[in-house]
């Protein structure tokens, strides 16, 4: 599977696999923490501690 994330803004991503649009990742400050808030175009959602498991999680449809 190819995952490319393309940087749209401050702390934001859209995460591509194999050329299509499978949703966003933002990095937000939960409980003091950086988390990323991974939305995918479903609408479902899901925090990450990382921005990679995020990309992932999202590719595979779930998101």
């Amino acid at each position: 599977m190819n995952l490319i994330l393309i940087k749209t803004g401050t702390n934001m991503f859209a995460v591509f696999a194999n050329g299509h649009i499978v949703g966003t990742l933002r990095r937000e400050t939960i409980n003091r923490k950086h988390m990323w808030h991974a939305t995918g175009i479903n609408g479902s959602q899901g925090i990450f501690q990382s921005k990679r498991t995020a990309a992932e999680w999202l590719a595979r449809g779930i998101g």
